[in-house]
């Protein structure tokens, strides 16, 4: 059994007999490797013609034949209706580069992914371009292997999130960087003086409310209900009488802030 094998090329096994000396002499050709990319994505000028090169098939990168290099790089975008499905995939994907270095044609390798994964990821494949590939010297075409992996992840919680089963005292903003904890807790004691916590249910009711650049409380809603009908009257009326808090601070820029306040009854 003969074996060679060299960096960047494809290991050669072969199995013979010597049964005479002309059997010593064997002339080796190794294959080269092909190139490998990964993604994840968690969104010409008319020349004049050239005379035409020789047929040559693509080659395997590998070994002394130099790897191409992206020279432009297109990101798939992620499809609108498999977003908001929920669905993820991989798309795994067969190259040309072309002598150019322009993708002379993609395939899908498998027929179990779904259509609009598929054209996302050979759309933004197409348009790759790399620095041609020398083979001897030679322009030559490489294939290339692609698996573009398209994934979800959690958004981030909102205010309304963050709020839920948080406590009257610990209210969440529409504004992350609000300048003035003090004025925060002043308002909430305000509104916690005309909140009658004694129910004689427990629950936890979510209010969203809008404070004006005059200190006034508008648009006062339930953002999360109880799902007891009584608490959510009780948690709304107590910020409807509050009906002013002091004006918002000079430092805050906006015209009104956005609140949520978690009421937690306690049976």
């Amino acid at each position: 059994m003969l074996e060679a094998t060299l960096a960047g090329f494809r290991a050669l096994r072969h199995e013979f007999e010597l049964r005479d000396a002309r059997d010593w002499d064997r002339a080796v050709t190794l294959q080269v490797g092909e190139v490998k990319e990964t993604i994840t994505i968690r969104e010409s000028r008319v020349t004049a013609p050239q005379q035409q090169a020789p047929f040559r098939a693509p080659v395997r990168v590998g070994g002394n034949v130099r790897v191409p290099r992206k020279e432009l790089d297109v990101r798939p975008v992620y499809p609108a209706a498999m977003r908001e499905a929920g669905l993820t995939g991989v798309v795994p994907i067969e190259a040309v580069i072309g002598r150019d270095g322009t993708v002379s044609s993609v395939r899908v390798l498998s027929a179990q992914v779904h259509p609009d994964f598929a054209i996302a990821a050979v759309d933004a494949v197409r348009q790759w371009h790399f620095t041609p590939t020398l083979l001897n010297g030679v322009p030559v075409e490489v294939v290339m292997t692609v698996s573009v992996r398209f994934d979800l992840e959690e958004p981030p919680a909102g205010p309304a999130e963050r709020a839920a089963g948080s406590s009257a005292g610990g209210p969440q903003l529409d504004d992350a960087n609000f300048c003035c904890p003090e004025y925060i807790e002043t308002m909430t004691q305000r509104i916690r003086s005309n909140w009658d916590q004694q129910q004689g249910a427990a629950g936890q009711a979510l209010v969203k409310f809008t404070i004006r650049r005059d200190g006034m409380l508008t648009n006062v809603e339930i953002a999360k209900t109880s799902d007891n009908p009584l608490l959510d009257l009780e948690s709304r009326r107590a910020v409807i009488e509050t009906r002013q808090v002091p004006a918002l601070p000079d430092q805050f820029r906006r015209p009104d802030l956005t609140v949520y306040l978690t009421f937690d009854y306690k049976q």
